[in-house]
């Protein structure tokens, strides 16, 4: 039937996200919303400007969609980590890091942390983090996580994980805890090469897989109340009015060719990011 086709295929683009160069809507992404109907875009730095030219960028993104028939808003996605990776530059405030919170070891630090920081990405119209990072920096040879870790103690990295979901939450922003299954204890950059985890992923017999886990756990664990409505504030004008509820089979990736659960309007709002 024809109609299955077109929900097919729509279908297929929610689960997808996109990047795209420039610091308005390139033909390219414009396209993708537009045939293909994709789910979400992902922001890095060769997106930002400012704060407000980042603003109408969203916007446009979102009107974008709305005017080729998307049910639902895109998800806009970005990696504002604080610390050392950071997408938004000057635009916004400069918070420390996980190490240099995981240094403190306050949950009240980390989650005032991660709210403010949520807060100013919706006022941007990015209403997805790919943060925060739960690896336990337990390889000194890691050449890619480092600091990016709250740090070696699988018990701080879960508390202070938690701690940033919830702040998250709060201010309508999903996260994503990332790097599952784990990427601390690796020696070889994924941007790179292909790192492997020789441990099996029943943490029950394998204890030191048990602890790397750790993080991802008691980060889902703090999603299980309702979570953001995670419809864009659109900062230009021509804002159209958000979905409060969507599909429970509606899915999309945490960025292109790594796979999550799509995070849904009132229900849980944080994802593991694979890689």
């Amino acid at each position: 039937m024809p109609g299955s086709t077109v929900d097919m295929k729509e279908q297929i683009g929610q689960v997808l996200m996109a990047g795209f160069r420039g610091t308005t809507p390139s033909p390219e992404i414009l396209d993708l919303i537009q045939n293909y109907h994709i789910g979400g875009v992902i922001l890095f730095s060769r997106n930002v400007q400012d704060a407000r030219q980042v603003g109408q960028l969203t916007s446009d993104l979102q009107m974008a969609a709305k005017a080729a028939g998307h049910r639902h808003p895109l998800l806009i996605a970005i990696d504002q980590e604080n610390g050392m990776v950071q997408r938004l530059g000057q635009s916004v405030t400069n918070f420390p890091g996980n190490m240099a919170q995981g240094a403190i070891g306050s949950e009240q630090i980390t989650h005032a942390i991660a709210l403010a920081t949520g807060q100013e990405l919706r006022a941007s119209g990015i209403n997805m983090n790919l943060a925060p990072v739960v690896d336990v920096n337990n390889n000194p040879a890691n050449p890619v996580i480092g600091v990016r870790s709250f740090g070696e103690d699988p018990r701080l990295v879960a508390r202070l994980g938690a701690a940033a979901v919830k702040g998250y939450r709060e201010a309508g922003v999903a996260s994503c805890l990332k790097h599952f299954p784990g990427h601390g204890d690796t020696d070889v950059d994924s941007h790179l090469s292909l790192p492997t985890i020789p441990y099996t992923m029943d943490s029950e017999r394998d204890q030191r897989n048990g602890r790397r886990l750790t993080g991802y756990r008691s980060g889902s664990a703090s999603r299980q109340r309702p979570g953001p409505d995670l419809a864009p504030i659109r900062p230009a004008a021509g804002r159209h009015r958000s979905h409060t509820k969507r599909s429970s089979s509606r899915r999309a990736t945490c960025r292109s060719g790594r796979t999550g659960r799509r995070a849904r309007h009132g229900a849980q709002g944080t994802l593991p990011l694979l890689g």
